[in-house]
């Protein structure tokens, strides 16, 4: 399944279903207990441990692609996703569990972000439910009020996010049960949108707020849009490994001419393009990603004239112009076109009309 598709989880979750299905049904020997978390299992063998590696086996010959790995208890401990199962006089009690790893690093509270009171609320929260006894609670809280400490967090803070919260208060004055929760959305910007968010509460107004400076959309763009590959009517190179380039005229859009020659390549048609034929007898890499403009003209036969223009002032080009241009003109034609284009045949960034 893809990463990050919403659909991948819930198939996946249903092929382990499946899965644990048959394997606990073809072993003769049973769990006492078997949980599941994603692809986390949490197992009580009541066989002893010689026969545990057998039904270790018989779960990795299921499918050739599912294998599993296991950890057995030591000193009567045994962790489970962040949680740590232990047994005291025959009875398990569940504590936090941290890897040897963990550095006790969290959202300092000098960032500009504003979730963090949401992270301290999450570790005590996390406490409450999963320590199973109230001296496993308290050391637990201690434990995340140093580590927050050291993170910058103010006590203030700390005490709001460890006092217990009653679901159960009433809504604000200004809302009603027929009255519609409004939600607006703001830029987040550090200390005027807590603020903002304070005033709208006052009149049931829901505050959210949005950053576009996020780790997404600074990773995700691999290449930065070019709006000169939708130009239409204009004069083109797309430049080869070999240091020749093709120079073309079009009176569609850029991007959609470079397909076109990236098809022909695909499918080896030498005969439909110079540029393929190149590719193809000299065994090159065409540089597809470098195609750019050097000449916008919307008139057909001077954009023909100014194709051959370029080819006749560009050292050994791939293509052939649709016009012939002797070459004494070459000196010339060199001169007014860097008049009109004040950039050299090759350059990537495109020249004013």
């Amino acid at each position: 399944m893809a990463m990050g598709s919403p659909l991948s989880p819930v198939l996946a979750d249903i092929y382990m279903e499946d899965f644990e299905g048959r394997a606990l049904d073809q072993y003769v020997l049973k769990p006492k207990l078997w949980r599941r978390y994603v692809d986390d299992t949490f197992v009580i063998w009541p066989h002893g441990k010689e026969t545990i590696a057998g039904f270790l086996e018989h779960l990795n010959n299921i499918e050739e692609s599912i294998k599993f790995t296991m950890e057995i208890e030591e000193n009567e401990q045994l962790p489970f996703l962040d949680v740590l199962v232990h047994k005291q006089e025959g009875i398990p009690r569940t504590t936090i569990y941290r890897k040897p790893t963990n550095t006790g690093q969290y959202l300092h509270f000098e960032s500009n972000h504003n979730t963090k009171l949401g992270v301290a609320r999450c570790l005590y929260d996390r406490a409450t439910q999963v320590c199973s006894s109230l001296n496993d609670k308290n050391e637990e809280f201690d434990k995340i009020t140093e580590i927050l400490e050291k993170n910058g967090y103010p006590k203030r803070i700390l005490e709001i996010a460890r006092t217990p919260r009653d679901n159960t208060e009433p809504r604000p004055e200004t809302q009603t049960e027929s009255t519609e929760t409004i939600t607006t959305v703001i830029p987040y910007v550090k200390g005027l949108s807590e603020k903002l968010r304070r005033i709208g509460n006052r009149y049931g107004v829901r505050t959210a707020f949005q950053t576009k400076n996020t780790v997404r959309a600074n990773l995700t763009k691999v290449k930065p849009d070019n709006e000169n590959q939708r130009t239409k009517n204009c004069i083109y190179e797309i430049p080869c490994e070999c240091g020749r380039s093709y120079i073309g005229e079009t009176k569609r859009p850029l991007d959609t001419r470079v397909k076109e020659h990236q098809k022909l390549a695909r499918l080896g048609e030498t005969e439909k393009s110079r540029l393929v034929q190149h590719a193809w007898d000299e065994e090159h890499r065409i540089k597809w990603d470098e195609a750019s403009i050097i000449s916008k003209e919307e008139r057909s036969k001077r954009r023909k004239l100014k194709e051959a223009a370029f080819m006749a002032i560009t050292p050994n080009p791939i293509s052939m112009p649709s016009l012939e241009i002797k070459e004494v003109w070459a000196p010339i034609i060199r001169s007014d076109l860097r008049k009109l284009n004040p950039v050299q045949v090759g350059s990537t960034s495109t020249p004013p009309n």
